[in-house]
């Protein structure tokens, strides 16, 4: 895996406090990005595209300097640059223009012949953008899951919600609609009452446990107490573990591209230490029925950014722990 940056610190970027460009972000799966064609994507409003240079994921802005052309629509050179249908200018993956072909074999290039790149990474089977010095880490799984040979783990789905980025992970935090959405599968409308839960600040965002019972379904018999436990690394990734008393444990890792204001891109993987080898059907369904669900009420929520004032919408201190702890991490970075 390469990397084009390191992680900065707070000194390193100087006195303005870090937004969400400072934070790394899934945009594309690796497979899409490739050396034979290159795909425009969008990131927190901004207009993107990435290609391969020498089997490196490199991401440009996507418009040449030019005339403003979006660079997606061209073409991927036999020396690996990415060239503009317009004119034919071609760019490295460090956004330099290396060629003008309206200009003799030679010629100097002007020096603002460019366009800005960012630093890319893959992890995950996934690659990551930041758009400005990163201050902190892509997001790791909460026991090392993603290394441990006795979890087996998988990429399960790809999402493309109407809803903000931030209203999506905070839906995926909150368990008091669990009886009346997705009631039967994680919650009974028979309990409704949230129980207590802790919440601790982490160095990566924040941790939040509570326990349940289970309603029923394909992880765990009816009736089995459960530990749930949220993993939030900011600004768009979270894990929640499932825990029962036999040992079993079932993770569901969500991680958001914010692609503007009102969509974004959902990527979700599952993971469990049972069951290794059999069929992932029931998993498959179960977790899509769920996700159905939430999307359609989250796409209905206004106004579709989160608010980050805690003033602006009404909040529960028990069963809205989470999400106040969300906001109130997340309004220093801006919110989406």
């Amino acid at each position: 895996m390469t990397t084009t940056a390191t992680v900065a610190s707070l000194d390193d970027i100087g006195a303005d406090p870090p937004d969400l460009t400072n934070y790394w972000h899934p945009v594309l799966e690796s497979a899409e990005v490739t050396a034979d064609a290159p795909i425009g994507f969008e990131l927190l409003g901004r207009r993107l595209v990435a290609f391969r240079e020498d089997g490196q994921a490199r991401v440009l802005e996507d418009l040449c300097i030019h005339r403003g052309t979006a660079l997606s629509l061209g073409w991927i050179t036999p020396e690996g640059c990415i060239a503009c249908p317009y004119h034919g200018w071609e760019y490295n993956g460090d956004g330099r223009c290396v060629r003008i072909p309206a200009f003799e074999p030679g010629s100097p290039i002007p020096s603002g012949a460019g366009v800005k790149s960012f630093a890319t990474t893959e992890r995950y089977g996934l690659v990551w953008v930041a758009l400005a010095d990163p201050v902190a880490p892509i997001t790791e799984w909460p026991s090392g899951e993603w290394e441990d040979p006795n979890v087996e783990i998988w990429y399960s789905h790809r999402y493309s919600w109407h809803a903000s980025a931030a209203r999506t992970v905070e839906n995926f935090l909150d368990v008091s609609h669990f009886p009346f959405l997705h009631d039967g599968l994680l919650g009974s409308r028979d309990q409704t009452v949230i129980g207590p839960s802790d919440v601790a600040e982490t160095d990566y965002g924040f941790y939040v446990s509570y326990k349940a019972l289970e309603p029923g379904g394909v992880h765990s018999p009816s009736g089995t107490e459960v530990h749930w436990e949220y993993f939030l690394w900011l600004p768009f990734s979270v894990h929640l573990r499932k825990g029962t008393p036999d040992g079993h444990s079932t993770v569901v890792s969500l991680a958001c591209r914010p692609t503007n204001d009102d969509s974004n891109e959902l990527f979700l993987w599952l993971s469990r230490n049972y069951d290794l080898g059999v069929d992932r059907t029931g998993f498959h369904e179960f977790t899509h029925e769920i996700m159905e669900g939430d999307r359609r009420v989250v796409e209905s929520q206004r106004p579709v950014p989160l608010p980050v004032r805690l003033t602006e919408e009404l909040h529960l201190r028990g069963p809205d722990a989470a999400a106040l702890a969300y906001r109130r991490a997340l309004g220093p970075i801006g919110g989406i």
